[in-house]
């Protein structure tokens, strides 16, 4: 059983120092109900802009997907009011 997760950028330049928050909890999901798989998801902030990855779990985790959030324009508000809802039910894959 693993007791501890660490995220960390893998090859990163010597010179990079990356500077990200993880401010809430990482979720474990044993077994995923679209193929029973365990994986890790969670979300950090990284130079002001959301990131949000699901980690697929065992014996050499990987990153299964990721998602980079951005604020909207205004004309794409404009165009779409539910942009600017902060809800999490409103947060799915574009």
């Amino acid at each position: 059983m693993i007791s501890k997760v660490s995220i960390e950028m893998i090859s990163a330049p010597d010179a990079f120092n990356a500077v990200y928050n993880i401010d809430g909890a990482i979720l474990y999901n044993k077994k995923d109900v679209s193929d029973e798989k365990p994986y890790f998801y969670t979300a950090f902030i990284s130079d002001e802009t959301m990131y949000m990855l699901r980690i697929q779990a065992g014996k050499k985790p990987f990153v299964d997907w990721n998602y980079k959030f951005v604020q909207p324009s205004s004309d794409d508000i404009f165009a779409d009011p539910l942009l600017q809802v902060k809800e999490a039910n409103y947060i799915v894959p574009g």
